[in-house]
């Protein structure tokens, strides 16, 4: 009799111990699927982010962001700090961001809470200056704007010049091929198709900037 309690005993601690476990995995599962849940609620677009009309940038990276501007990149931050309003468009407690392939092409404006607001971009200057982003004989540029905003950019080699882009002037300038300019504090910046301020024209890590002059 002994050995039968014994053994039916032995059954009982033995057999819920699956379904134990069965019941934590499940609970593992249901935690996981929450966690997943509130990450795809965020539903943040990767990209870079723009605010308009500043060399100030964001971008967001899996479920980090980070800002960035002429000066280079700032420390990761978890995307939990972000908010999403719409498609395309984030708030970071301070300011509104647009997705910048939402953007319109040499659309001046600003991001709102409703996405990209164009407005009429404010002219640097009117006539022709000339810029230089690598400093050497042959490798001159000059931006030409006009009063009623028409902008032409020219490159001037050793022998000829070619016209770059034709078009109306906004801040930043949009190339076709996505490279573009930015002008700010009467300097001009080289922007990469990335929406970044190109380094390395003068050297490993240096800005690709140049002081804007008169011909």
């Amino acid at each position: 009799m002994k050995k039968l309690l014994g053994f039916a005993l032995i059954i009982f601690l033995v057999v819920p111990l699956p379904a134990t476990a069965r019941i934590i995995r499940l609970r593992e599962k249901t935690n996981n699927e929450a966690t997943l849940s509130v990450n795809l609620s965020n539903n943040i677009t990767e990209g870079l982010y723009w605010l308009g009309n500043t060399g100030q940038g964001l971008e967001v990276k899996g479920n980090r962001y980070r800002y960035y501007d002429e000066n280079g990149s700032k420390q990761w931050k978890p995307i939990s700090e972000l908010k999403r309003l719409r498609n395309g468009v984030i708030y970071d407690g301070k300011s509104y961001w647009c997705l910048s392939t939402l953007v319109p092409e040499n659309k001046p404006g600003v991001c709102s809470a409703n996405g990209w607001m164009t407005e009429k971009a404010k002219l640097p200057f009117v006539g022709t200056k000339f810029f230089n982003f690598l400093g050497g004989s042959g490798t001159g540029q000059s931006i030409t704007i006009k009063k009623d905003g028409a902008t032409i950019v020219k490159t001037h080699g050793v022998f000829n010049s070619s016209v770059v882009y034709k078009g109306k002037f906004s801040n930043p300038i949009i190339f076709k091929d996505r490279f573009g300019l930015l002008l700010k504090d009467n300097k001009i910046y080289s922007l990469s198709p990335d929406g970044q301020i190109g380094k390395g024209c003068k050297g490993e890590g240096t800005l690709c900037e140049s002081s804007l002059y008169e011909p």
